[in-house]
């Protein structure tokens, strides 16, 4: 109960610093400056893929018959991210087309903020003993530049 406060700021700030996307979850895709427009729809293409694969049965979630037909290829050797996508699979069923993949996206991109900020104020918190000062590291690591450009 005493991580309640500094989990709701770094709630809010993941909100307040990556706003509108939460008004647009369904409907719209986060603009990166630096990453080209082909990387992004290729990560969004990922999450599409599993839930094709993983849902709707067709392919595997590493080989694809869809590209390169009729041989396939295989995904191991593209930026194909299983990893991210597995954990919004729920999303991806409760949600089918295209908006429930720009959902469990921007779902992604907003839990990403979130719990790195969570995971470095808990480390800062258990070493220092000070949680407000391991607020301040929590902030400063989830929403440094770095990581908005990834």
């Amino acid at each position: 109960m005493r991580h309640a406060p500094p989990v709701l700021v770094l709630l809010l700030a993941t909100l307040l610093l990556t706003w509108p996307l939460a008004m647009h979850l369904d409907d719209a895709l986060p603009a990166y400056p630096r990453l080209a427009d082909d990387d992004l729809l290729c990560n969004v293409w990922s999450f599409w893929w599993t839930r094709v694969s993983a849902l709707e049965g067709r392919g595997s979630l590493l080989y694809s018959h869809d590209l390169f037909h009729p041989e396939g290829v295989t995904l191991t050797l593209t930026a194909h991210s299983p990893a991210a996508s597995l954990p919004m699979l729920p999303v991806l069923a409760a949600r089918p087309g295209l908006p429930g993949i720009f959902l469990a996206w921007n779902l992604n991109v907003l839990l990403t903020f979130f719990l790195s900020g969570v995971g470095a104020y808990l480390l800062a918190e258990r070493v220092t003993r000070q949680p407000w000062a391991a607020l301040v590291a929590g902030l400063v690591f989830a929403f440094s530049p770095y990581r908005y450009d990834h």
